[in-house]
């Protein structure tokens, strides 16, 4: 479809019927509808909604009716890359920065060639990109998974930059679409604030899964052993409840142990996080001793090794990834079955992420945590030493990594914990966490 001039009296039946024509949705989301009339209006919006819940439709439609380019800054190159690849089947122009060769990228650009473009925070940065923005006409700026703004402004300082130069090559007129799904009311207050948003619509749904399982496997009961033992014994305890767990994942050959780990393995779709690369290379270590096939995906990899390694696990070549935090992000896989933390987590925002990757086909899922109570101590001087100060002072009565502790250690609704913490305080128990299983 051209672009085309958009008409401020647009019904929301014309929306459905280019959603429908482009994408084949029979109908909208009431949420995704009321986004888009809002951006249409002219006004700033700020959403939260859960993983998988189509939020991404909210960038992506308005090139179709609106004249302009959208602008999306996105955190991770590999998530703009599967945007850029969706969009493209559909027969949207759309590109990314570190795609293309600027050269030619800029033609399309001037020519008025490409309908939306992607870009990570430092190229939306770059002085010769700001200039190329300036001489053309956008339609919408979107700041996709926006917690990044917040999260990791210390080493990813571009995001930090975002405001001045927006304010510089963006008219003021230009609605901003704020979107992720891991926001606390302080954290949305200072994106707002931070971002100086104007005529601001809030939208805010639950972003309760209720396809999800959680379970925390900790070493309590040996823990004077593990401290004299300088967590030998929780290392080999851990990575046996691993085994476990993929044994009693793999019915179809419960008793046939000693083939089980072999490259025939049928069990599909694990996702392992780590928070050491020591911890990745540890596992890789011990799943090749028990012959499990397995990708990793973390720094110390090439693009071209990481690139290899995502295509066998999304493709169900391989069953299993180990990942680093940081690098699990990206992980864009609908069926994933089983989320395991090997270690504990970096925050309650990022195990929320984390978690999210399980289940985006909407099938049941699990996601489990092995807890080292010997971390604790060790995670919370961490947390205090490279947190953003300001942010951890503003909200010090609620921060996140003592909430991390508070849900590891909770004896009530593990979920119920994690959405309070995100602002639902009126959430009923899950009934699927091992708390409430208990109980």
């Amino acid at each position: 479809m051209q672009l085309e001039k958009f008409n401020h009296n647009i019904q929301s039946a014309r929306i459905e019927k280019v959603a429908f024509k482009t994408f084949g949705y029979p109908f909208l989301k009431d949420f995704q509808k009321k986004i888009l009339l809002e951006i249409f209006s002219g006004n700033d919006v700020f959403g939260v909604f859960a993983m998988s819940s189509g939020k991404s439709l909210c960038y992506q439609l308005p090139c179709l009716l609106l004249y302009g380019m959208t602008v999306v800054i996105s955190p991770l190159k590999i998530i703009m890359e599967e945007q850029v690849q969706f969009l493209q089947k559909k027969k949207i122009a759309a590109d990314a920065y570190h795609l293309c060769d600027f050269v030619v990228l800029r033609e399309k650009i001037l020519k008025n060639q490409l309908q939306i473009l992607f870009l990570s925070p430092e190229a939306f940065c770059q002085a010769k990109v700001n200039e190329l923005l300036s001489k053309v006409s956008i339609s919408l700026l979107a700041i996709d998974e926006a917690h990044c703004f917040i999260q990791w402004q210390q080493f990813r300082p571009d995001y930090h930059a975002l405001v001045k130069i927006k304010k510089k090559i963006i008219d003021s007129k230009v609605p901003l679409l704020v979107l992720t799904a891991t926001a606390t009311p302080p954290m949305m207050e200072k994106i707002i604030t931070d971002l100086e948003m104007k005529n601001i619509f809030i939208l805010r749904q639950s972003i309760f899964r209720e396809n999800l399982a959680i379970q925390v496997i900790d070493n309590k009961g040996v823990e004077n052993q593990l401290i004299k033992n300088e967590g030998i014994i929780k290392k080999v305890n851990f990575k046996k409840e691993i085994l476990s767990l993929l044994m009693k994942k793999n019915p179809s050959q419960q008793n046939s142990k000693k083939d089980i780990f072999t490259k025939n393995i049928i069990f599909k779709n694990v996702l392992i996080y780590c928070f050491k690369k020591e911890e990745i290379f540890e596992l890789e270590s011990f799943f090749q001793e028990q012959k499990i096939q397995f990708v990793s995906y973390h720094a110390d990899l090439t693009k071209q090794q990481k690139e290899e390694n995502y295509f066998l696990f999304k493709n169900e070549k391989v069953n299993i990834m180990i990942a680093s935090l940081a690098f699990g992000m990206g992980i864009d896989k609908a069926n994933i079955r089983l989320v395991i933390h090997y270690s504990i987590p970096i925050s309650i925002e990022d195990y929320f992420q984390q978690l999210g990757r399980a289940g985006r086909d909407n099938q049941p899922a699990e996601n489990i945590i092995f807890y080292d109570r010997n971390e604790k101590a060790k995670r919370i001087f961490l947390a205090k030493k490279e947190i953003n100060k300001s942010y951890l002072q503003k909200n010090n009565s609620t921060s996140s990594i003592y909430q991390l502790f508070s849900f590891l250690e909770t004896k009530e609704c593990r979920f119920q914990l994690l959405l309070n913490f995100f602002g639902e305080e009126k959430h009923t128990p899950c009934g699927k966490c091992d708390n409430c299983l208990k109980n």
